[in-house]
């Protein structure tokens, strides 16, 4: 199931991102599967906040159909750049603002600022510089809330929706997007749902909690995803019970046969 995302993540403290028409603006106009083409050789799916292909998803027409994610014979669809263009302008933000799209040297991040500095270029007429930093760098500078916006990602450690849920408004990210340590941004109401669906026993009463939580993260995230993927190891046949978890940080009773 899908795995890891990447998404961008915008500083809800700091201009333009501060207005949420704006950060809608951004969401509208990413092109998500241009990037997955470009990062992921077309393999994973798009960055919708329910994956697809789990008892908890949205059915195919309403996926196809979101904002933001919608595509005509292959291409942006039109009517996401316009609706775009009309919020920033709506919000004094259009134009040639100089921003800085920031990422660290991890992960394909730094290919991915690339396309989406052309993207939202050419989108919304913005003027970005990209700075990119040393991993450790860039924790710091994130934790300190010294970015406007920034491409990053995540694993899940289970498809569950609370893992899925808890990228989007628990945990380290939502407190970069609130502006570093200490702070927290999320779409208003949701932590009510969020825990509501944890505590229903109800599966399709559970699922519609579960699609509502997607729907008020479509309404109000500052980190939209640009896609979901799965990761792939390589291990020697010598190696002995290695069963990769989401998160792949632990290992237990790993051995070689015969000894390494």
């Amino acid at each position: 199931p899908a795995q890891f995302a990447r998404y961008v993540r915008m500083n809800g403290q700091k201009g333009p991102f501060d207005n949420p028409e704006v950060r809608k603006a951004v969401h509208l106009a990413i092109d998500r599967q241009a990037i997955r083409d470009a990062t992921g050789a077309g393999k994973g799916t798009l960055g919708y906040p329910l994956p697809t292909g789990q008892w908890y998803s949205w059915d195919d027409e309403t996926y196809k159909n979101m904002p933001g994610y919608r595509y005509v014979d292959g291409k942006k669809d039109p009517r996401d750049l316009a609706e775009a263009q009309a919020l920033l302008k709506k919000a004094g933000a259009d134009g040639p603002l100089k921003l800085t799209l920031s990422s660290r040297v991890c992960c394909g991040y730094p290919d991915v600022t690339v396309i989406l500095k052309q993207q939202l270029e050419r989108a919304l007429g913005w003027d970005i510089t990209i700075k990119t930093m040393e991993s450790g760098a860039g924790f710091d500078a994130y934790w300190a809330g010294d970015f406007q916006f920034a491409v990053q990602g995540g694993n899940i450690w289970s498809s569950d929706p609370d893992a899925v849920g808890s990228r989007h408004i628990r945990g380290t990210t939502m407190q970069w997007t609130g502006g570093g340590r200490g702070t927290r941004h999320v779409p208003p109401g949701i932590d009510d749902v969020y825990e509501a669906q944890q505590r229903e026993s109800d599966q399709d009463k559970r699922r519609a909690l579960v699609q509502e939580m997607g729907d008020l993260i479509l309404a109000g995230t500052a980190n939209p995803y640009l896609n979901w993927s799965r990761k792939y190891w390589a291990v020697n046949h010598k190696i002995q019970n290695f069963n990769f978890t989401a998160e792949g940080r632990a290992w237990e009773h790993v051995w070689c046969d015969p000894a390494c």
